[in-house]
């Protein structure tokens, strides 16, 4: 990953509200390798949190792992929300219905 990439992904980590249990790890991960205590990496922003996150060389493989899923996942979600302002928020079928007055739930598999 670039740097950059990194830097995405330990930011979306920060924010990610389920990850609660992977962050203290990562507190303390950031603490010992950085010679920290981990009430201080506690008490910093989110923006200087994922500086500390990203710039590590190396993380156990699952916080690595969580990480990587949560920032493949906030980039979805962003990709989507771009792609819903830029439609309306509306897929071409359900725009289709609008038009004709047709109030019916698409399926798929109708």
């Amino acid at each position: 990953m670039t740097a950059d990439q990194r830097l995405k992904a330990a930011r979306a980590f920060w924010l990610d509200e389920q990850a609660t249990d992977d962050q203290i790890q990562a507190v303390l991960v950031i603490a010992q390798q950085k010679k920290f205590r981990p009430k201080f990496v506690l008490s910093l922003d989110t923006d200087r949190k994922a500086k500390h996150l990203s710039g590590l060389r190396t993380l156990p493989d699952p916080l690595a792992a969580r990480a990587l899923v949560i920032y493949h996942l906030a980039e979805q979600r962003l990709r989507k929300e771009t792609h819903d302002c830029e439609t309306g928020g509306r897929t071409p079928g359900t725009a289709k219905r609008s038009e004709s007055g047709d109030r019916r739930p698409s399926s798929t598999f109708s």
